[in-house]
């Protein structure tokens, strides 16, 4: 009995594996087609390795029949590839004359620090006057001596042998410098007495770490950065450096650095008009408490 079942299922089986001959048969021939592409795939790459090759030898070969410096010439070019072309825009014929633009501001700065220490003016013979006309009158031997400070300084810039780029222009910009920061030390001086004195000394040390006079304003730390802009002495050096060594002065420049300088002077002018009063009231007392 086991024999007749296993028999029956060797017959299915037989016809089962009858009916799948052919879909093998159709699989060995599709195996046989791609093995045939695979061979002309194979002497295609085979072909296109050569052709690649036989085109870089030919490329080696043309770049040394085109190079023909020496390994001298590659070497320099390599290590200047590009020629740098430069242009002179304004000189200093040396150390000192470079560092002009720098000290200009310190010296008028001074200048009017020392002539406001120096020369006090009282206001007891002013007591009619409005805060315009006290605040005017009281300013203008401070701006003629300020004048004559800075006409001086022009003159001793010639004799250093500094031929400006536009004489003219270098000695208005002087007195303008000269007239601005009258007004700022005289702000101070007037409000707050020998507080503003201190102040005044502060700023001068301040403007002389920020103006960009010795370094570029690039390579200053942030802090004085940040504060440069807000400073007198910052577009005093840009003025001065076009005024004395600019071959093809930079007009726009000028014209903005100056605004900047005399809107700083207005605004000084305008604040102590304002509390001129309030400061004279703080001097009284701190003379009466000096002289007690």
């Amino acid at each position: 009995s086991k024999l007749y079942d296993g028999s029956s299922a060797l017959k299915d089986g037989t016809k089962e594996l009858d009916s799948k001959i052919p879909t093998l048969a159709s699989g060995v021939g599709k195996l046989k087609e791609g093995s045939n592409k695979l061979t002309d795939g194979i002497a295609s790459l085979q072909d296109g390795t050569s052709q690649l090759q036989d085109g870089l030898t030919e490329g080696i070969k043309e770049i040394d029949d085109n190079i023909k410096s020496s390994s001298e010439d590659l070497g320099d070019f390599i290590a200047e590839p590009v020629k740098v072309s430069e242009k002179t825009i304004g000189t200093a014929n040396n150390y000192g004359s470079g560092l002009a633009p720098y000290f200009l501001p310190i010296s008028l700065w001074l200048g009017a620090v020392f002539m406001l220490f120096a020369i006090k003016i009282k206001n007891k013979n002013y007591k009619d006057l409005n805060r315009l006309e006290l605040t005017i009158g009281k300013f203008i031997p401070y701006a003629l001596i300020g004048i004559v400070q800075a006409i001086l300084l022009g003159g001793v810039v010639l004799l250093l042998g500094i031929k400006p780029a536009n004489l003219s222009l270098l000695f208005v910009f002087l007195i303008l410098m000269a007239l601005s920061f009258d007004t700022i030390i005289y702000a101070l001086f007037n409000l707050l007495g020998l507080a503003g004195e201190a102040i005044a000394v502060v700023l001068l040390v301040l403007q002389l770490c920020s103006d960009a006079g010795t370094f570029p304003m690039e390579v200053l730390p942030g802090f004085f950065k940040g504060i440069s802009t807000f400073l007198p002495f910052t577009y005093s050096v840009s003025a001065l450096r076009e005024l004395l060594f600019s071959f093809n002065m930079n007009t726009s420049l000028l014209i903005k650095d100056a605004i900047i300088i005399a809107a700083f002077g207005l605004i000084f002018m305008a604040v102590n008009m304002i509390f001129i009063r309030k400061g004279e009231a703080i001097n009284e007392a701190i003379d009466s408490g000096l002289a007690a």
